[in-house]
């Protein structure tokens, strides 16, 4: 039993409870207990790593046990795994609402469902180790920023955006912006190669999360429930989790801020993936050149094999009828017409070879154009990076920033 990870199991269900007790105890050490009020009073005592509730139970249900948990300081870093046999979006979107960091059917396997608890119980003690610098942070963030301010920061995003060359780099870049300005956000890219995920936290981002965000991306614009809204953009999408509803105004500056910097950042995104697709296309098409010179060089090394062995025939050929025709029984000007039969014959395939040698000429000239058209295109992707670079230089030395 590993006993450092603490598991608290809430369900009303005894058999159903006993069963699931009994096929973690190998992995977890367990508290089961049968109701909602119950975990409460015993969550500050045994402070479990992570929690595993059924959602339907008398009294205090899942839902309203995990927002007990999560408006508790003492108890909010606590993951909260809801377990149950409902799995519609709106069960979903209710847990997310209430605090939770997982939501499983109970049908699922064992082995993911023991995978989420450690995976959640990891991200537990993450959370504890974070949270003295993210506590550190927050007190020393402004108490109102001021809309220059906001905007300052911003405007300053998006300059030292134009420099970045991944999707890692501008990711960790927008949601450190979210961050200065005192939001805790989750940034989602729609690259080609799939969805990346980046936290102001700089935590792993909770399943739960990436679900909804991945959902609700083909919504409207902005997407609000609760403190939290979803700004969705094709190639982008960033979810703030701290929106202040008792500050109205700075309410309205967040929203009138976010779409300038999710605008500049979207077409970063897709700039980037495209970049990058064209670099592929190049690697791919520099690969078939090669391999196209390399099946010329074995088409001309057959060409000039055939060309010396016909030769070689024609001559042994030649010099074999010069040597014994005279031992045929015919006349002199029948010998005269067979040699010049011959010879005329040797010239026709002589001038056969030259001419089909134009085919050689052709695949050259085929290779040369795809050389051409592969270093125009890699300094075209080199010229526009450099020129991006270059811009970002002389934008940052000549704006004053707030």
């Amino acid at each position: 039993m590993n006993a450092s990870t603490r598991l608290m199991l809430v369900d009303d269900n005894d058999l159903a409870r006993s069963s699931l007790a009994e096929a973690l105890q190998t992995e977890f050490e367990i508290l089961a207990l049968a109701n909602g009020d119950v975990a409460l009073t015993k969550i500050h005592e045994w402070l479990p790593d992570v929690v595993l509730t059924d959602v339907e139970m008398p009294g205090r249900n899942g839902y309203e046990l995990c927002d007990a948990i999560k408006r508790n300081e003492a108890t909010q870093h606590i993951p909260v795994i809801f377990f149950s046999h409902q799995d519609s979006i709106r069960e979903r979107m209710v847990g997310y609402e209430m605090g939770g960091d997982d939501y499983l059917k109970k049908d699922c396997d064992l082995a993911e469902l023991k995978f989420k608890l450690n995976l959640s119980a990891k991200r537990s003690r993450q959370s504890r180790e974070l949270k003295a610098s993210y506590e550190s942070a927050q007190s020393t963030a402004l108490e109102a920023l001021s809309t220059s301010f906001e905007l300052g920061k911003a405007v300053r995003y998006i300059e030292q955006s134009y420099a970045c060359s991944e999707f890692e780099e501008l990711g960790k870049m927008l949601a450190r912006f979210a961050l200065d300005i005192n939001l805790s956000a989750v940034v989602m890219f729609v690259s080609r190669t799939g969805l990346l995920f980046f936290t102001s936290s700089g935590k792993d981002t909770a399943p739960l999360e990436a679900q909804l965000m991945e959902k609700l991306h083909s919504r409207d614009r902005f997407v609000d429930f609760g403190c939290r809204t979803l700004v969705n953009y094709p190639q982008v999408a960033i979810l703030i989790k701290n929106m202040p509803l008792d500050d109205r105004e700075r309410y309205g500056r967040i929203k009138d801020t976010l779409p300038f910097v999710m605008g500049a950042t979207d077409a970063k995104v897709r700039m980037l993936d495209a970049e990058k697709a064209l670099s592929l296309q190049c690697n791919e098409l520099t690969s078939s050149i090669e391999a196209i010179e390399m099946t010329l060089e074995t088409i001309k090394n057959n060409y000039q094999h055939e060309v010396s062995g016909i030769s070689t025939i024609m001559a042994e050929l030649r010099a074999t009828i010069a040597m014994d025709i005279h031992k045929l029984d015919i006349t002199l000007e029948d010998e005269t017409h067979i040699v010049e039969l011959i010879e005329s014959t040797g010239r026709k395939i002589d001038l056969f070879l030259q001419e089909n040698s134009s085919t050689e000429d052709i695949l050259n000239n085929i290779v040369e154009l795809l050389q051409r058209l592969t270093k125009e295109q890699n300094r075209i992707i080199v010229d526009t990076l450099a020129s991006s670079k270059v811009e970002d230089e002389t934008i940052m030395g000549d704006v004053e920033l707030f």
